[in-house]
C-alpha cells in the first residue's frame, strides 16, 4: 500500500523530477508537474499549483497526450478560479472540456461542467449556473455516482436559494440528503445540513434551521481525516467556520436561559479550534504528542490518518474513472474507509482522555465553561471576541458570571483598524518625517485607539470588575493593541494587567501545563541591515536574564534551537517573520541559515516559562484574520512554552531593545509575565509617548502566573 503524506510527496517530486530531466524522460517530468499542482492546490499553494499546471500542460500537449494535457488544464483552471479570475477560469474549463471529449472520456466532462457551475454561480451568473448544474445532474444521476450527483443537487440548491426559490432550494437539499445515504460521504452530508439550515432559516423556520445547522455541526465534529478531498478543489461551499456562526446567531436571539449561553461559548471555542485545526489539517499526521505515555495512541492516529487520506483519493480517482473499477470495488473502499473512521474517532476519544491539548489540535476539541473558571487566576475575568455574520460579538467570563452580548458591527472595527494601521505606518517614512509631525501622528493615532475603546470595551467597561484582563480576540481583533486602547486620556493598561489568548481552551491548557524545570536563557539574534539595534537588544537581554547562551547570526540556528531550547527557562529570538496570508501554514521564522515554520514550531520541545518573537511583526498595510499570527504563537505554547512574548506590528528595534531590557528586569525582579510588561509599558511611554513604540509587545498564554 503506497500511502501519501502531503510533505513527503513534495520532497519525493522535487527529486523525481530533477531525474527525469537527467534522463531526458519528458513524460514522467510532466506527470510529477501535474500531480504537484494538484497537490498544491489541495494546500491552497494556488500560485504554485499554477505554475506547475501550466508546465504539466505544455509537456503533455507537446508529447500529444490529450487526457493528461487536458486533467492539467483543469487543474490550470481551477487555480484561475481560486485566483479570482473567473472569465480566464471559465475559457481554460471549456477547452479542458472539449479536449475530454476527444478522448472519448464520459465522466470528465460532466466534471467540468460542475466546476463550470460553481465559478459562474460564485458570480452571480445564476441561470447559467443552473444551466450546467442540470446537465451534470442529469449525467451523474444515471451513472450510479451518489456523491457527485448530491453535489449537483446542493449546488442547484444554492442556486435557488441565491434567486429567492426557497422551497425548490429545500427539495433539491432534500434530494440530495437522500442520495448520501447510499453514497457515505460525510463531508458532503454535512455541507447539506448546513445549506438546508440556510434554506429553513430564509423560510422564517427558527427550530428547523437550528436541528439542521446542529446536523450540520455533528458531522463536521466526526470529520477527522483532515486532508479531505474539498469537492472538486474549488471551494465549494467553503462553511466550516460559518456554521458555527449561524449557531452562535441562533442562540443569541430570543429568551436565553444559562444552559444556552453555555452552549454559546462553546461554539465559539469550537470555531476557534476548527480553525486552528484545519491550519494544521495537511501535516497533522505527524503532528507528535507530549511525554511517551501517549506514544503508541499517537502511532496509531498517525497510521490511520495515513491510511484514510490514502483511502480518499482511491475513491476520487475510482469515481472518476468507473471504466477501470467496478462499483463493488469503489463499495468495499468505502466499506474500508467508515471501519478506519470509526477507529479514529475511538482512539482519538482514549487519546482526548490523557492529553486534551493534543486531541485539541487534531479536531476541534475544547474544554468546558467550569474548567476554564477554575483555571482562572484570582481577580482575572476573560474577555472574549466573536465575529459572527458580520457582528462583533463580547463574551465575558469570570469565576461566577458567564455574559455574551453583540457590540458594534465588525465592518466598523476593520475600518478603525486600518485607519490606525495606516498611521503606525507613517513611522516608516523616516525620522524627520516623525519629528516634523510628531503631534499630529499622536493626536490621530489617539483619536483612532478612542474610538476602537468605544466600539469594543465602552459597552462592557461596567462588566469588567478586575484587576487582570485576559483578552481572547478572534479574526482581525488579533492586531488590535487593546492595551493601548484609549478611555478618555487613560490606557487599558493603566487599569488592567493585561495579556493574551488564542481562546479560552488554550489558555486552560497554558495554566494547567506543569513547570519544565529549565535553567537559564537562550538568546538568539538575527539582525540585518535594517535592524542594527538587534545586537544591541540581545545583548541586552543576555546580559541580564542568568546562565545565558547567546547565538548571534548564522549561529542562530535551528540545530542550537532544537539542542538547548529544550533545557532552557527562557527563550528569546530576535528576528523577523515571513507571513503567508494565502495559507498561514507556510508561515515562518527566520533562523541564522534557515527558516522554522509554522507546522516546525509544533514539533519543538520546549520547556520555557516564557518564549519571545521579538520583531515578528506581520506588517502594519494589511489587516487579516489573525490565523497566521495565532498560529505561530499557539505552535510555541503546545511545544511547550507557558507564554509567548510576540509583536503586533514591525517594531522600531531601538525602542524594542528599551522595552525588552525594561521587562526582563521586571521579571527577575519577581513580577508576573503579564505585570513585567504593564511595568515596562508605562516606563518605555515616558520615553516614548506615541503607542507605536510601546504598544505593539503582547503577553500570549499563562501571563499571570500564580494559581
Amino acid at each position: 500500500m503506497c500511502i501519501r503524506d502531503s510533505t513527503k510527496a513534495i520532497e519525493l517530486y522535487i527529486v523525481a523530477r530533477e531525474r527525469c530531466e537527467q534522463l531526458g524522460d519528458n513524460y514522467h517530468r510532466a506527470l510529477c508537474d501535474l500531480d504537484q499542482s494538484e497537490l498544491y492546490l489541495e494546500l491552497n499553494l494556488i500560485e504554485e499549483g499554477v505554475q506547475l499546471a501550466s508546465q504539466a500542460f505544455e509537456g503533455f500537449d507537446s508529447l500529444g497526450m490529450g487526457y493528461e494535457a487536458a486533467k492539467a488544464l483543469t487543474n490550470l483552471a481551477i487555480g484561475a478560479g481560486r485566483q479570482g479570475e473567473a472569465f480566464r477560469a471559465l475559457g481554460l474549463f471549456e477547452k479542458a472540456r472539449e479536449m475530454f471529449v476527444l478522448e472519448d472520456n464520459l465522466v470528465w466532462p460532466a466534471l467540468i461542467d460542475v466546476y463550470r457551475a460553481l465559478v459562474l454561480q460564485q458570480e452571480g451568473r445564476h441561470f447559467e449556473a443552473r444551466r450546467y448544474g442540470e446537465a451534470a445532474l442529469e449525467f451523474f444521476a444515471d451513472s450510479g455516482l451518489a456523491s457527485r450527483a448530491a453535489l449537483c443537487e446542493l449546488l442547484l440548491a444554492r442556486v435557488y436559494l441565491s434567486t429567492g426559490e426557497l422551497r425548490s432550494a429545500r427539495a433539491k437539499t432534500r434530494d440530495a440528503l437522500a442520495h448520501l445515504e447510499e453514497a457515505d460521504a460525510p463531508d458532503l452530508s454535512y455541507r447539506a445540513h448546513f445549506l438546508l439550515g440556510q434554506v429553513e432559516e430564509a423560510l422564517g423556520d427558527r427550530e428547523k434551521a437550528f436541528d439542521a445547522y446542529r446536523a450540520a455541526q455533528a458531522r463536521l465534529e466526526n470529520l477527522r481525516s483532515h486532508l479531505e478531498q474539498d469537492e472538486l478543489k474549488i471551494g465549494f461551499l467553503k462553511d466550516k467556520l460559518a456554521v458555527y456562526e449561524s449557531l452562535v446567531w441562533m442562540t443569541l436571539g430570543g429568551k436565553r436561559e444559562p444552559r444556552d449561553l453555555e452552549d454559546t461559548l462553546a461554539y465559539i471555542e469550537q470555531a476557534k479550534s476548527r480553525s486552528l485545526a484545519d491550519l494544521l489539517a495537511f501535516r497533522a499526521q505527524l503532528l507528535p504528542a507530549r511525554g511517551s505515555a501517549q506514544s503508541g495512541l499517537v502511532q496509531e492516529v498517525h497510521g490511520l490518518r495515513q491510511e484514510l487520506n490514502w483511502y480518499n483519493r482511491r475513491i476520487d480517482l475510482a469515481e472518476i474513472r468507473p471504466d477501470r473499477h467496478s462499483p463493488e470495488q469503489i463499495a468495499n473502499l468505502r466499506r474500508e474507509t467508515r471501519d478506519r473512521e470509526a477507529q479514529l474517532v475511538r482512539t482519538l476519544r482514549d487519546l482526548g482522555a490523557r492529553d486534551r491539548e493534543f486531541a485539541s489540535l487534531q479536531g476541534a476539541g475544547t474544554i468546558g465553561l467550569e474548567a476554564i473558571r477554575e483555571s482562572l487566576p484570582p481577580d482575572a475575568v476573560i474577555l472574549e471576541y466573536y465575529e459572527s455574520r458580520g457582528t462583533i460579538i463580547a463574551v465575558i467570563v469570570t469565576r461566577d458570571r458567564l455574559e455574551i452580548l453583540p457590540l458594534t458591527p465588525a465592518s466598523r472595527v476593520r475600518h478603525l483598524l486600518r485607519l490606525l494601521q495606516f498611521q503606525l505606518s507613517r513611522f516608516r517614512l523616516g525620522r524627520d518625517y516623525e519629528r516634523t509631525f510628531a503631534d499630529e501622528l499622536f493626536a490621530t493615532a489617539r483619536a483612532h485607539l478612542r474610538d476602537l475603546h468605544a466600539e469594543l470595551v465602552a459597552p462592557i467597561r461596567d462588566l469588567l470588575r478586575s484587576r487582570r484582563l485576559i483578552v481572547v480576540p478572534h479574526d482581525v481583533l488579533h492586531y488590535v493593541p487593546f492595551a493601548a486602547l484609549l478611555d478618555g486620556d487613560r490606557y487599558l493598561i493603566d487599569d488592567f494587567v493585561v495579556c493574551y489568548a488564542p481562546s479560552a481552551s488554550v489558555h486552560h491548557f497554558c495554566r494547567n501545563k506543569a513547570a519544565g524545570g529549565g535553567a537559564g536563557a537562550l538568546v538568539f539574534g538575527v539582525p540585518d541591515a535594517a535592524t542594527p539595534h538587534i545586537v544591541d537588544e540581545v545583548e541586552a537581554v543576555a546580559g541580564t536574564l542568568p546562565d545565558s547562551r547567546l547565538f548571534l547570526g548564522e549561529a542562530a540556528s535551528e540545530e542550537n534551537l532544537r539542542r538547548y531550547g529544550p533545557e532552557s527557562r527562557f527563550v528569546h529570538v530576535a528576528t523577523h517573520g515571513l507571513f503567508r496570508y494565502d495559507n498561514p501554514m507556510f508561515s515562518s521564522v527566520q533562523l541564522g541559515g534557515s527558516r522554522l515554520s509554522l507546522f516546525d514550531l509544533y514539533q519543538l520541545e520546549l520547556q520555557a516559562e516564557l518564549v519571545t518573537l521579538s520583531g515578528c511583526g506581520t506588517g502594519l498595510n494589511v489587516v487579516e484574520g489573525g490565523d497566521e499570527l495565532m498560529g505561530l504563537v499557539r505552535g510555541l505554547l503546545y511545544a511547550g512554552a507557558k507564554a509567548a512574548l510576540v509583536t503586533l506590528w514591525d517594531v522600531n528595534d531601538q525602542s524594542t531593545c528599551a522595552f525588552m531590557k525594561l521587562f526582563y528586569r521586571h521579571l527577575e525582579g519577581g513580577s508576573s509575565r503579564a505585570r513585567a510588561v504593564q511595568e515596562a509599558m508605562r516606563e518605555l511611554r515616558e520615553q516614548y509617548p506615541h503607542p507605536y513604540f510601546w504598544a505593539p509587545f503582547v503577553m500570549i498564554g499563562d501571563g499571570h502566573g500564580e494559581k
